[in-house]
């Protein structure tokens, strides 16, 4: 020990006698200066360049309609964004007509305004402008309007921003908003407010562009060193040192709007968040973004996962400007950038502050990164992005049950990639350029579908984020909700006359169950026996199709699911039309939307069409009551009918369809006590179904060898079905 110690002490005097002697020698001691650790200056010293809202007192508002008035015009011009005007509802006597007209007059001494903000509704969507225009007139000719403005908008919260030419700034007489159209037939506005632009502040020069996320060449550390404001020092020092967060730094895509996908494809919208930050802001913290100079609307949305409302999806949105933007948060949430246009633009834009939560790309991440990336989280939310899906899950479950993003994330891109198959997007050049949105929220009661997203109620998190169990058991709920998305409306996803869906939870379970099969999980349809259900239903008891809607009690969802999935076994796994969906989904896309209460003629038609045979029997077995109308189209198509019983094919007998098989009879026995008969044919072979009839009325049928049924007074008979087309009578 004393030994140890005195070659320390011994060593000292060493290093010190060195630096004495270097010292008296007027030789230099490089020091090492330590790297800057990045912490965000004093947010006082920046200057937002806020817009500055002007207020106008005096404005004349008027509308070519009968005010509500619960929700009068002046709602929209009260300052308060909680508040929002409201054309008159349907069941209004007037209810709104097309075009709305409204019309703000300026007093004379009105002050100027660069610009105003349109802020659409809010929470729900019924009354978001779609389509019209913005007039003004001058204030020395009011009734000489100028359009400044054709409005193309989608459904979407966030508020536009509509720039008013430098001819009118404070010449404005009068202002129109002539409304051609809007969500749901209505109009609806939650805010207008007029502003001028605020003065922003310049970036140093020391910065490459307005995003403040790299330092130019040949800048020195002491050059950066003697700026005073602290916000930027610190942000170009850290830069400088490379000791600043990369993940605060991100470039940003555009992407068209999903709406206009979806309407050319006839669906839902599939995600708007795919520009995804991984930064976490706090409620009253200031969050400051620096955006590189951009050419169209960019808007910060901050959302609240956690929101049990269901508004928290439309969360806080801000219009970005380039250069600094600093954001009050309302809420606490995560952020999202949406830039929606069609311009194939990259922008970076650089959080300085706010927390980072983080996210895995499977384009950018490794598994290797998983647990870092879970581990620093500090919100119950993590982002998960793939080729075609974007998850947004609870931090704690998938600690918990996913040890594998990748492949979690590749069973979510797969349901996705499958259903846009099976719809022919992909053949056909109707590919989504945005994700399916996957997220967990508290206020999905289980499992839902709606604008812009699918959404799972937390407690399903153990079966959604467990891969093994996703791939088989479970992979009917998400893939269900994703085909409720992409359903094909009007021409497969139609009502009844009395405004009752009847398809609504049926045609999405084609692709449910397609999306089953292709993971190599047998049919729900074959393991819970929905098909002899289905056969007495419709082809004994003749229940109709369209009274089939199941609204209360879901009695015939599947029931109904069976004949459009019959469909697909027979044409494309039996005759080998791979297309077979693909183009029937095209064809309805192309085909104007048939009048309510015929859409499923129309499809009858359309499936003739191109499956090439005439289905006008089959269709009416299942319930349809084809019109004449229809049948004379069908026939002039000029098919010849299936000759085999596509009725009763199901997955297990496709090879049976396959090779036609002929029926193989054997010893039949049948035993009665009462009206009960026990009927056991367990010796025939190829048989698809038996149809049971008394007095030549059908009263069951059946798909098994060996079966009990009550039977009705009188004389039966019993007829063996082949998949060749053959009906064989059963001897007993």
């Amino acid at each position: 020990m004393k030994e140890n110690l005195h070659r320390a002490i011994f060593l000292i005097g060493i290093i010190a006698i060195s630096i004495l002697y270097a010292c008296s020698k007027d030789e230099s001691i490089e020091v090492e200066i330590p790297k800057f650790e990045y912490i965000v200056g004093d947010l006082d010293e920046i200057i937002n360049g806020d817009p500055q809202k002007v207020k106008i007192s005096g404005l004349e508002l008027q509308v070519n309609h009968t005010e509500r008035a619960s929700q009068p015009l002046s709602m929209a011009f009260d300052g308060d964004l909680s508040t929002k005007y409201h054309s008159p509802w349907s069941t209004d006597n007037p209810p709104t007509e097309f075009p709305v007209i409204i019309t703000v007059t300026f007093p004379d001494d009105s002050p100027s305004f660069e610009y105003l903000y349109y802020w659409p509704r809010q929470v729900g969507s019924n009354g978001r402008i779609l389509t019209g225009a913005v007039k003004v007139s001058p204030k020395n000719d009011p009734e000489n309007y100028t359009t400044i403005l054709d409005l193309q908008y989608v459904d979407d919260p966030a508020p536009k921003k509509i720039k008013i030419p430098a001819e009118f700034q404070g010449n404005i007489k009068k202002l129109i908003f002539d409304i051609s159209s809007g969500i749901g037939d209505v109009v609806s506005i939650q805010e207008i407010e007029f502003y001028n632009e605020g003065v922003g502040m310049n970036i140093p020069d020391v910065f490459t562009d307005k995003s403040c996320s790299a330092i130019k060449e040949g800048v020195s550390r002491e050059s950066i060193e003697s700026m005073t404001n602290s916000v930027f020092r610190n942000l170009a020092l850290s830069l400088f040192d490379e000791t600043y967060d990369k993940r605060r730094v991100g470039t940003y895509k555009s992407y068209p709007h999903p709406s206009i996908q979806s309407n050319l494809n006839k669906t839902s919208t599939y995600g708007l968040l795919d520009n995804v930050t991984g930064v976490f802001v706090s409620q009253g913290d200031d969050l400051l973004v620096f955006a590189q100079e951009h050419n169209h609307e960019l808007i910060l949305r901050i959302i609240d996962h956690e929101d049990d409302q269901g508004s928290g999806f439309t969360g806080q949105n801000t219009v970005l400007n380039s250069g600094v933007n600093k954001i009050k948060a309302q809420i606490s949430g995560l952020v999202y950038l949406l830039y929606h246009n069609d311009s194939d633009e990259q922008i970076k834009v650089n959080f300085a502050n706010g927390k980072v939560n983080g996210q895995f790309d499977i384009e950018h991440n490794t598994n290797d990164e998983w647990q870092d990336i879970l581990n620093s989280s500090i919100y119950n939310r993590i982002d998960l992005k793939g080729k075609y899906s974007h998850i947004i899950f609870n931090t704690a479950d998938l600690k918990k049950y996913t040890p594998d993003p990748t492949r979690l994330i590749e069973v979510y891109d797969s349901i996705v990639w499958l259903e846009e198959q099976f719809l022919g997007f992909y053949k056909y050049n109707r590919t989504n350029k945005s994700r399916m949105l996957f997220r967990s929220s508290p206020a999905a009661t289980y499992m839902h579908a709606t604008s812009y997203r699918t959404e799972y109620n937390p407690s399903t998190m153990p079966k959604l984020c467990d891969v093994d169990g996703l791939r088989t058991t479970d992979i009917w709920g998400p893939a269900h909700e994703v085909g409720h998305v992409n359903q094909t409306r009007q021409g497969f996803r139609w009502k009844n006359m009395a405004n009752e869906s009847v398809l609504g939870e049926v045609s999405n379970n084609v692709y449910s169950l397609y999306v089953q099969a292709a993971f190599g999980n047998t049919s729900r349809l074959e393991t819970q026996g929905k098909y002899m259900p289905a056969y007495n239903s419709f082809m004994v008891e003749d229940m109709k199709h369209m009274e089939a809607t199941g609204a209360v009690d879901k009695k015939y969802f599947f029931e109904q699911l069976v004949h459009f999935w019959q469909l697909e076994l027979y044409f494309s796994q039996v005759l080998g039309m791979e297309d077979f969906y693909k183009d029937l989904h095209e064809e309805i896309r192309i085909t104007p939307d048939p009048a309510r209460g015929v859409e499923h003629h129309e499809f009858a038609y359309l499936v003739s069409k191109i499956s090439g045979f005439d289905m006008t029997s089959f269709f009416n077995l299942w319930g349809y009551q084809l019109s004449d109308e229809i049948k004379a189209r069908i026939a002039e198509l000029g098919f010849n009918e299936p000759t085999q019983p596509i009725q009763y094919i199901r997955e297990s007998q496709v090879e049976l369809y396959k090779e036609q098989k002929a029926i193989v009879k054997g010893n039949a026995t049948q035993y009665s006590n009462g009206n009960s008969y026990t009927f056991n044919m367990s010796t025939y072979e190829n048989v698809v179904a038996y149809e049971v009839y008394v007095n030549d009325a059908i009263v069951h049928i059946d798909i098994n060898n060996q079966f009990t049924t009550t039977l009705p007074e009188g004389n039966y008979s019993v007829f063996a079905i082949g998949a060749d087309g053959n009906k064989t009578e059963v001897t007993f």
